[in-house]
């Protein structure tokens, strides 16, 4: 019998720890779209961004896999958001506590998904 696969995203405002979440439960080798940031504001808060998607997958048991996407925190690469939500079965919101702007820019990426997909 074939496993059930399931899409998970991950979403979240920029820097809030998407991709690190991705890379610490996948069992795969992560696929990750990492750049550079060139503001100063940004590279205050880390040096690389994510501008497509993060990709990892785990085996939970013999009978599921679960397919872990990350989104781009950024604005600018919010077109991703959509792609990436095709075909979800559920997504992980993540808010980084420490920062309070962090937690306000979350409100905008919850509203964009729970108007796509009522999970």
């Amino acid at each position: 019998m074939k496993p059930r696969v399931i899409k998970i995203v991950i979403t979240g405002p920029f820097a809030c720890g998407k991709t690190t979440f991705v890379k610490s439960l996948s069992e795969v080798v992560p696929i990750v779209t990492d750049v550079g940031l060139g503001n100063f504001f940004e590279k205050s808060i880390k040096r690389f961004t994510t501008v497509a998607l993060d990709y990892g997958r785990i085996k939970v048991d013999e009978d599921l896999i679960v397919h872990l996407f990350g989104t781009p925190g950024q604005l600018r690469f919010s077109f991703m958001w959509r792609i990436l939500a095709r075909g979800m079965h559920g997504y992980i919101l993540m808010v980084d506590s420490s920062r309070p702007e962090s937690i306000e820019d979350a409100l905008y990426v919850y509203n964009f998904f729970k108007s796509i997909k009522d999970v």
